[in-house]
């Protein structure tokens, strides 16, 4: 292990001490997500994870890798996870690795109201959500 992957790994253990809530700063996963919005991780088995669960992970890409970047896994792949912003054109340019990866979201905290996507209702609302950005990006890409 090198020292940037250790330094990784010992930020990550430092945040997942802390409390797990963080305020979202972008509105990469509008529209289920909004700048301001907060959301709370949870700790999961990173080989376990599935696709479309939107996850927090370290993001070298970003320009802060000390700021966490919260996208969908749109992807499996052998040595990480493709993850791409509900309202993004294209996925990230790289995958999330073990040692970047935070958490899974399970909750999205809005001024009125809480989403809790360990629920049906909210699994239903996030990949609804999902798919309509996907429809939207698609007519974006080929009328622009």
């Amino acid at each position: 292990m090198n020292d940037k992957e250790q330094k990784y790994i010992d930020v990550a253990k430092k945040l997942l001490q802390q409390e797990n809530t963080y305020t979202v700063i972008s509105n990469s996963m509008k529209p289920l997500i909004k700048k301001g919005d907060k959301i709370t991780c949870v700790r999961k088995s990173f080989d376990e994870l599935k696709k479309y669960q939107i996850i927090a992970f370290k993001n070298g890409a970003s320009g802060n890798p000390e700021i966490p970047t919260v996208h969908r896994i749109i992807k499996k792949e052998e040595t990480g996870y493709k993850t791409k912003g509900d309202n993004a054109l294209y996925s990230d340019k790289e995958l999330v690795i073990r040692e970047h990866f935070i958490g899974v979201v399970d909750k999205v905290i809005k001024e009125n109201k809480t989403i809790d996507l360990n629920t049906k209702i909210g699994t239903l609302q996030s990949i609804c959500a999902y798919f309509l950005f996907c429809i939207k990006n698609f007519f974006k890409l080929v009328f622009v």
